[in-house]
């Protein structure tokens, strides 16, 4: 049974919505029209934009329409109508913010008058509940709702590296007490919408679980529980090194005390991959950061990759008609390199690679203010930031003042030993170098 209204929703009823103040109508109706609109689950305050389709007339000319008292009138503090276009017309509504909890709008109206001398009317049928959008303070969870329809992610499709998908924790998918200890039976007859986010406090027992996965090393980076945003973030790999694609199954649930009885789980499959790019004959510079691979059209000498989007590393190699090449750069800080430069002041920066297929490639720093020493992951002096052919490694460290990393230490020279360019491989397949143990790509590190 829906609630009495609020002392202060009457004394708007009785008064015709006095409050509110309209425009005159400008649009003009051909007859009378009505259409209906579904607001769905709505807060007190809640400011709604929805679009209607007209039955029963149409319109003759754009403007505004002028609210009367319909039976939805006293739940909204702000009532707007304009038509748009031929049969549409826009409602802007305010919900009052003094709006009983629980109440439901279906079968209630809000009528509008055009400009015409009948005037025309358009009926507008809602439907709708007036809950809140976040569970309220006091309430714990007990266990999983069995009636809970279906878990449906948001966000990215994980059909690339550095892609997130959500999947949104919401009251409707757990058995509640009340407050008062009460078992809440009807999430919005109590004045909570279904789709109300969780708070980080009632989510103490709660985690979540890999029931299944195949092919998820080197493409999805975690799965986490974040309590404070009330959803589970699913992330790939921030670099997906491969030349091929991927395809990848993942099948997650909620647990409740370490059960998943009746818990809500969702299944994703997918195929990650990088977009090609090609390398044509004679061409001498490629661009290799972000989500592709560089393939081979001929054989070409000394080919520079740029590895970042700030065009400051760049990798040279003989590139092999028919083989596949990538080559990003990350200067993104793991744990590990917050700490070197923490007990480092000297440190200015840390360059992380990921490659494939990329042996014996030399690389150059370039645009940067001045001159650096660069070091390798293990702390081994591998020359400065003029040079233009340090070898290959899976990080860089760059700092104003050599440093006692721990490593074996070599004086840097002008310009590193030239390095002898590889022979084309046998048909089938080129050397593919793979990355170093030190290196987790799921963690960057």
């Amino acid at each position: 049974m829906k609630k009495v209204l609020s002392l202060v929703l009457a004394l708007m009823m009785v008064v015709g919505m006095s409050t509110m103040a309209f425009a005159a109508a400008t649009g003009e109706l051909s007859g009378t029209a009505t259409a209906t609109a579904d607001l769905g689950y709505v807060a007190p305050g809640q400011k709604i934009t929805v679009t209607v389709d007209l039955t029963g007339a149409t319109t003759d000319a754009p403007g505004t329409l002028e609210p009367t008292t319909g039976t939805a009138a006293a739940y909204f503090s702000a009532i707007a109508a304009e038509i748009t276009a031929a049969d549409k017309v826009v409602l802007k509504l305010t919900v009052d913010p003094a709006a009983a909890l629980g109440d439901s709008l279906d079968g209630l109206d809000l009528v509008f008058e055009d400009a015409t001398s009948g005037p025309n009317t358009l009926t507008v049928d809602l439907s709708g509940d007036i809950v809140i959008k976040t569970v309220p303070t006091g309430w714990k969870i007990t266990g999983f709702n069995p009636a809970f329809d279906e878990w449906v992610p948001e966000g990215d499709d994980l059909s690339k590296a550095n892609m997130s998908s959500y999947l949104p924790i919401t009251a409707g998918m757990f058995k509640w007490k009340d407050k008062n200890g009460n078992d809440v039976t009807n999430l919005v007859a109590a004045g909570v919408s279904p789709d109300a986010s969780v708070r980080s406090s009632q989510l103490n027992n709660v985690g979540i679980r890999r029931v299944y996965q195949k092919n998820t090393a080197n493409t999805i980076r975690d799965v986490e529980l974040r309590t404070s945003d009330s959803d589970v973030r699913v992330r790939t790999v921030k670099f997906y090194t491969k030349t091929s694609d991927t395809d990848v199954e993942l099948k997650v649930a909620l647990t409740f005390k370490g059960s998943t009885k009746d818990a809500p789980e969702y299944s994703y499959s997918f195929t990650i991959e990088n977009d090609e790019e090609i390398i044509e004959e004679g061409q001498t510079e490629a661009a290799s950061y972000g989500n592709i691979y560089l393939k081979a059209d001929a054989t070409v000498r000394n080919v520079e990759f740029q590895g970042d989007e700030d065009e400051i590393v760049f990798a040279t190699k003989t590139v092999v008609k028919g083989q596949k090449y990538y080559f990003n750069v990350d200067t993104d800080l793991s744990d590990t390199d917050k700490d070197i430069i923490e007990n480092n002041p000297e440190v200015d920066s840390i360059y992380t690679v990921y490659q494939n297929n990329m042996a014996n490639a030399t690389v150059q720093f370039k645009n940067l203010d001045r001159e650096f020493f660069v070091y390798d992951g293990n702390g081994k002096l591998l020359g400065t930031t003029k040079d233009k052919k340090l070898p290959l490694a899976s990080k860089y460290i760059l700092t104003t003042a050599k440093v006692d990393f721990g490593g074996a230490e070599e004086e840097p020279t002008e310009e590193a030993p030239a390095v002898e360019e590889p022979e084309a491989p046998p048909m089938g397949g080129g050397e593919v170098v793979e990355t170093p143990k030190t290196y987790n790509p799921n963690t960057g590190l």
